[in-house]
């Protein structure tokens, strides 16, 4: 492999912009072998003008020093003279000595571009794969994850991915065999002394590495160890822990596999930091290094002491239930609380057959009076049904649990509530689902239960989003990131939540690079086994998938969900129903709907026969069968404007206002047209509409211009004639008034709707008192002191 020929072009972007910037009479370019040192300085001397020629060049006040020799502080001290005397000395060094560099640089003496400067970025390692190795996204996230960021590495792997077997495992290691050996002793055995390699090859049976962990399991002398690697020879990367730092993983396994330790010795450094990680709040690494030596029964009883802490830390992640099953097939006791986790770990792996068996045969056995134990046993019957999609049944469940439990357990009757309120949801009862999150917020209140609140905040914004609010539900998405920031942390359950409805959110108004961040910090394969959440989740990871890969990418993507055996996986079968429609591939599209429609006969319940009548309405339309798709649409439509889904409402408006059009129903189709963009306007709803553009295109350019179209219609009409490659109408004068809120907008249409103040306040889910405030708010902004006067000036600016 020609690794050092080839690294110039690997090197890190932000690595050259800081050397560019760096104004210090000593600027070190600090880094282990093979993270392009000497690449860096090329870069930096062509961006001068200047040649490199040996050891030393020099250029215009700048000296450019790449010698290989070992750097102490003397050295640091005497370069720093130099420098103030006569040239700036730019140096690379494969060590950085321990002294005062922070002094140093805030006095601009001496500047340091180091090891995270120089790692590479995952878009980075992308850029390496493309045109050398075939491959997905996924195969350039496992080389940056696998080698750290590290240059050489990197490119190792590709080099290794280029000549592979195409038929090896495609999840193996991509640092493996006889190439990346050769790369690790180039790169590392023949650049470290032979201590420090002893050292690392001790260190590597540790997932976290920290200066006080080396000490308990290697003395005095492995802490000196510890600061040498990471000081001078920086060969350490942060972990996801704050405060710690690990191997690479590529280098971590060339350790164990070319300079392996004694088992025993491995296993006593282990049991040497047991205790030691406990007292540092790290119990779920104590317990994979108890199963890693076969201590089942130690195992169990860290399990029993700190399960609520841990999955507070970890979420409900499929690492529980692997603890769980190795605990118990190593032979360890499992407990009545530790078998009631092991449930709530199978239904959250959605194994509800085999959740609900062990559940039934725990249940008798736990002690009378024990009413915590089996206050938990209830709400887990709760779990089970709601990961089944069975909103009957999880309503019935939730309301007999919280009429028995609330008042004794406030905690779990916060999450028992917010199941509640999604199952509400699921069943379109919009109100109740209200009410239930109101209870939720209280509950938490009253447990001071902050990730309750933030829980209840993202089920609220989901219900805007469905209400057809797509901004008022951002706005209520990023309320609740800052308080679970504050309250929970970044990576909390609870904030990775977020990041998933915050994609679901982001989605309908059309911001992709959002979607993606969303999902990279949300679960978005799991999305907690509740209905709602899978379907935002799939909603979300399908478009992101679509618009970067491709509709085959992302027809795959819902394949690989739904063999999963979500009960409700018939939502992920519709979406790819739908994107066949769009993409015009009509006939696969009729033959897949058929087949889910097959699958799911035995278990089709009220829910899912409507989602089933949207998209056959779809297919009925795009087979030119006009009239017999508005004949399904118009009970539908109906029944989404009954119960609040304004969302959903909108997108089977225009798909009516298509097949009106294609019947020759003009003026049918300019009113129901008008009506839906309205309602898309107000609440912005981008993704809604340009997700039927395949059977909107022919008519937009008309209803554009008709005069039943309002300014704010024709603004929003115009964004989306734009990213439809249309040519856009001109802006509409605005008008020129104070901007109403969401709320105060929502007011001023109901108030068009000739509703009285009452039904209002009832519609809306707001006292009276509260609406009249809104109303003279309304009033205040339009210069108007009546209901006709507020009317008459909205519709003069295109406000309704």
């Amino acid at each position: 492999m020609r690794i050092e020929a080839e690294l110039r072009p690997a090197s890190s972007q932000s690595a050259l912009d800081k050397l560019m910037a760096a104004r210090a009479r000593l600027v070190v370019v600090a880094a282990p072998a093979g993270y392009g040192k000497s690449a860096l300085l090329q870069s930096f001397a062509d961006s001068l003008g200047m040649r490199i020629e040996g050891p030393v060049s020099r250029g215009p006040g700048v000296r450019i020093v790449d010698d290989g020799a070992y750097l102490d502080a003397a050295r640091v001290h005497t370069l720093i003279g130099e420098g103030e005397t006569g040239e700036r000395v730019v140096l690379a060094s494969r060590n950085l000595p321990p002294i005062d560099w922070l002094s140093l640089q805030m006095s601009g003496k001496a500047q340091v571009v180091g090891v995270e400067d120089m790692r590479l970025g995952l878009g980075e390692t992308s850029a390496l794969l493309e045109g050398r190795v075939s491959g997905s996204d996924d195969l350039a996230r496992r080389l940056h994850q696998d080698t750290a960021g590290w240059p050489a590495a990197a490119l190792a792997g590709v080099e290794i991915l280029r000549s592979r077997d195409r038929g090896a495992d495609p999840a193996a290691p991509l640092l493996q065999g006889a190439a990346a050996r050769g790369f690790f002793r180039t790169f590392v055995d023949d650049v470290l002394p032979a201590d420090l390699v002893a050292f690392l090859s001790r260190c590597a049976v540790f997932d976290l590495l920290s200066k006080d962990l080396v000490e308990v399991a290697f003395s005095t002398r492995g802490a000196a160890d510890f600061l040498r690697c990471r000081d001078e020879f920086m060969l350490f990367v942060p972990s996801e822990r704050d405060g710690f730092l690990k191997l690479p993983p590529a280098l971590r396994r060339h350790f164990n596999r070319v300079h392996p330790v004694a088992p025993e010795d491995d296993a006593q450094a282990l049991l040497a930091t047991i205790s030691w990680h406990e007292a540092q709040g790290l119990e779920d690494v104590a317990i994979d290094y108890l199963l890693r030596m076969d201590l089942a029964e130690e195992a169990a009883r860290l399990l029993a002491l700190h399960a609520p802490r841990i999955r507070r830390q970890q979420g409900d992640s499929p690492k529980m239930l692997g603890w769980l099953e190795s605990v118990e097939h190593k032979g360890g006791y499992l407990g009545h609380e530790l078998q009631l986790w092991y449930v709530r770990a199978l239904a959250f792996s959605m194994r509800l057959d085999e959740a609900e068996a062990r559940l039934e045969r725990i249940v008798p056995q736990l002690a009378e009076g024990d009413d915590a134990a089996m206050a938990f046993a209830e709400r887990l019957r709760i779990t089970v049904a709601a990961r089944r999609g069975d909103a009957e049944q999880t309503r019935q469940l939730s309301q007999d649990w919280l009429d028995r439990w609330a008042n004794d357990d406030a905690l779990q009757a916060a999450g028992v509530a917010i199941m509640y309120a999604l199952a509400h949801g699921y069943a379109f009862d919009e109100r109740a689902c209200r009410r239930m999150l109101l209870m939720a917020r209280h509950y938490s209140t009253q447990s001071a239960n902050e990730a309750g609140n933030v829980w209840a905040m993202g089920i609220e914004a989901l219900t805007e989003l469905d209400g057809g609010r797509a901004q008022l539900a951002l706005d209520i998405i990023e309320r609740a990131e800052s308080h679970a920031q504050s309250a929970c942390g970044r990576n909390s359950t609870v904030a990775k939540m977020l990041g998933l409805i915050s994609a679901t959110v982001q989605l309908e108004l059309d911001n992709f690079e959002a979607v993606k961040d969303g999902l990279d910090h949300g679960y978005a394969t799991s999305s907690y086994g509740l209905p709602r959440l899978h379907i935002a989740a799939q909603e979300a990871m399908t478009a992101s998938v679509e618009h970067s890969q491709g509709i085959n990418a992302a027809l795959l993507s819902v394949h690989q969900d739904g063999i999963h055996g979500w009960f409700y996986s018939h939502m992920g079968q519709l979406l790819g129903v739908r994107m066949l429609i769009r993409a015009g591939r009509v006939e696969e599209a009729s033959t897949r709907f058929d087949a889910v429609r097959d699958a799911m006969a035995n278990r089709m319940d009220a829910r899912m026969e409507l989602d089933f009548q949207a998209v056959e309405a779809w297919l009925r339309f795009a087979h030119g069968d006009a009239a017999g798709a508005r004949e399904l649409l118009l009970p539908l439509i109906d029944f989404a404007e009954l119960h609040g889904q304004r969302r959903w409402m909108t997108s089977l408006m225009l798909l009516r206002a298509a097949c009106e059009w294609a019947l020759g129903e003009l003026g049918t189709a300019r009113r129901c047209f008008s009506r839906a963009i309205a309602v898309a306007a107000s609440g912005q709803l981008l993704r809604t509409v340009l997700d039927l553009e395949w059977a909107l295109r022919a008519m937009i350019a008309h209803m554009v211009v008709d005069d039943q179209i309002s300014t704010q219609s024709r603004h929003f009409m115009a964004n989306v004639m734009a990213r439809m490659g249309m040519t856009p109408p001109e802006d509409a004068e605005a008008a020129p008034l104070e901007k109403l809120t969401a709320r105060e907008a929502e007011v001023l249409m109901a108030l068009d709707s000739g509703m009285i103040a009452r039904d209002i306040a009832d519609r809306l889910d707001v006292s009276l008192c509260t609406l009249k405030w809104h109303i003279k708010n309304v009033y205040g902004k339009l210069g108007v002191r009546n209901r006709t006067g507020a009317i008459t000036v909205a519709r003069r600016f295109g406000l309704i």
